[in-house]
């Protein structure tokens, strides 16, 4: 398995680790390698999710994602993979966030496809590929798109009678602000989207891990904390939880693995590399000064190099690659 699907499967794994308030069995659930929706055959997928009640359903609506559908299958299937899930990583996608419909947008061109209403087609042909769960991105590619354009689809198709119940609740304990209770509804989706699954599979994990990608991210927003209220006071996660995600994002002191499993790198010889380094230097430092050392060596350092060089596996830069024109020796 490569580095890079090795980070997606683990995706902000650290939330089941280092808080010591969350209940035996609400740690966050592990991301999944497959599932039916994305072993469909392209019929299947085309079939069932052109048929999924959508929350704009005009002709013009619905030409837009069938177009859209039919691009982002012919792109997928060119890639390496068994499932759609497996091509949407292999594709890069992922990796690009905002920007991902440059990928399939090139290879359309490269076909003698390009259109000058594809980048729209695409947009529309996504809805239709998460709302069916054939591919399910991780946090850090959702929370990157313009939520408004695909999470009130999803909704609609995903758990419709769960939301319904959170929002009749809403309007039960008065909670009356339109944002908040949107930002709210879009953290819940986001969670479904990932991981798949209804509400009530929701776990206390589930939401620490979203929070933390939501902070790394810095897309806080208003309501911030309200979706984990939300799903505690409905009983989603039993009588005995925590009624504040507050109580449960407070961290332990965290070991050196997952002081460096917390920046998400992708390079797994590197990610162990820096995991026995910190182990030798937490003899000698408190507590503190070893988190601080983590932040600055794996999250500004070989984290932002990644960000940048993706793929990379060593400091070996090409020359035009090395800030401000340094040498390797500079």
């Amino acid at each position: 398995m490569s580095a890079a699907v090795h980070t997606v499967d683990a995706d902000i794994s650290r939330a089941n680790h280092g808080h010591a308030a969350i209940p035996a069995g609400q740690e966050a659930r592990e991301v999944a390698r497959t599932w039916w929706q994305t072993r469909a055959s392209r019929s299947s997928v085309i079939e069932r999710t052109l048929a999924l009640p959508f929350t704009a359903n005009s002709d013009a609506n619905t030409r837009t994602r069938e177009r859209g559908l039919v691009k982002l299958l012919d792109w997928l299937e060119d890639q390496p993979g068994e499932t759609w899930q497996q091509r949407w990583l292999a594709s890069g996608a992922e990796d690009v966030g905002r920007s991902w419909a440059q990928i399939p947008l090139e290879w359309l061109a490269g076909q003698g496809r390009a259109r000058k209403y594809d980048r729209i087609d695409l947009a529309g042909g996504m809805i239709p590929l998460l709302a069916g769960q054939v591919v399910r991105p991780g946090y850090r590619w959702l929370l990157r798109q313009q939520p408004a354009q695909l999470l009130g689809h999803i909704r609609r198709t995903f758990d419709p009678d769960g939301f319904a119940a959170l929002e009749a609740h809403c309007d039960a304990t008065g909670r009356d602000g339109v944002l908040d209770r949107r930002h709210a509804m879009n953290r819940i989706t986001w969670i479904l989207t990932h991981k798949g699954g209804a509400i009530r599979d929701i776990t206390i994990g589930d939401c620490v891990e979203l929070q933390h990608a939501v902070q790394e991210l810095q897309a806080q927003g208003k309501g911030k904390h309200l979706f984990y209220a939300l799903l505690a006071e409905t009983g989603v996660f039993g009588p005995n939880a925590p009624m504040r995600l507050k109580v449960v994002m407070l961290p332990g002191q965290l070991a050196p693995a997952q002081l460096v499993d917390r920046h998400h790198v992708a390079c797994r010889p590197v990610r162990d590399l820096l995991v026995d380094y910190l182990t030798e230097r937490a003899a000698e430092l408190d507590y503190i000064s070893l988190d601080a050392l983590a932040s600055n060596v794996v999250g500004l350092f070989w984290r932002d190099l990644e960000k940048h060089h993706p793929g990379i596996e060593s400091l070996r830069l090409a020359p035009k690659s090395r800030p401000h024109g340094r040498t390797a020796s500079g």
